[in-house]
């Protein structure tokens, strides 16, 4: 499996996901694998980024691509609104793939075209795909992409549960009024409020999310940036939107 990603360049708009189907893929992994990346995706944005799938079918028997789609349909439920389209590279096998798409129920509701290796750029452009599918993107190109993309959305999760923190002590803080007439001010009260919020803050402040963030957040993204600045080029959406709008804010 190769994430292409969603580049500038790419004029589809959707994030590229590149699969090569052989009896050697752990196919239980490949539906949680694609999810991830549609759910990182749509977190990073106010944009649903549904997923283009390119399924190298070349070298896969018709046995191992019912073994494929056997695993897809026991994911159904979560999978459905997450692909775009999916684009099918066959080979000298398989001719009869298009009855297999059209029979089957899950794929059936997905736009589905099928292309020998010639004729994908009738379909997506040259340039958001990898060369004859193999060429420029590499089995350590993909493990540090899923690598950033744990990183990137363990960060998500830290900062949205400490937004959601702050802002529930800034609504308490709203009900904290003294009032203009300090003769009516009632000193217990006052304290006991004081005590409260001091209390609340004490309790934001030694969350484990929040002091990770105070500590490793902004060391852990600019180790993100150097360690994977190759990805630059295959995924700008992700690395410099994502990334850099985190530095920004953070």
């Amino acid at each position: 499996m190769s994430i292409v990603g969603l580049c500038k360049s790419n004029p589809n708009g959707k994030p590229v996901i590149e699969l090569r189907i052989s009896p050697e893929v752990p196919f239980d992994l490949l539906p949680s694998l694609i999810f991830s990346t549609y759910s990182l995706y749509t977190r990073c944005s106010d944009k649903k980024h549904t997923l283009y799938i390119i399924i190298d079918v070349r070298n896969c028997s018709e046995e191992c691509l019912h073994t494929f789609l056997q695993t897809l349909r026991q994911s159904a439920s979560w999978l459905e609104g997450t692909i775009d389209c999916i684009l099918w590279v066959i080979g000298s096998s398989l001719r009869n793939i298009e009855t297999i798409i059209n029979e089957d129920l899950i794929l059936s509701r997905t736009k589905n075209f099928v292309a020998d290796i010639e004729g994908i750029t009738k379909y997506i452009e040259a340039g958001s795909f990898s060369t004859y599918l193999n060429g420029l993107i590499d089995p350590e190109i993909t493990r540090h992409f899923l690598r950033m993309r744990f990183c990137v959305e363990d960060l998500l999760k830290k900062t949205h549960k400490t937004a959601k923190l702050y802002m529930s002590l800034h609504e308490y803080l709203k009900q904290f009024e003294v009032p203009q007439d300090l003769t009516t001010v009632n000193a217990n009260l006052l304290w006991k409020q004081s005590e409260e919020l001091k209390n609340r803050w004490n309790a934001v402040k030694d969350e484990p999310d929040v002091i990770f963030l105070l500590h490793r957040g902004e060391i852990l993204c600019e180790e993100l940036k150097t360690q994977y600045s190759d990805l630059y080029h295959l995924d700008s959406y992700l690395f410099a939107y994502v990334l850099f709008y985190y530095l920004e804010n953070s």
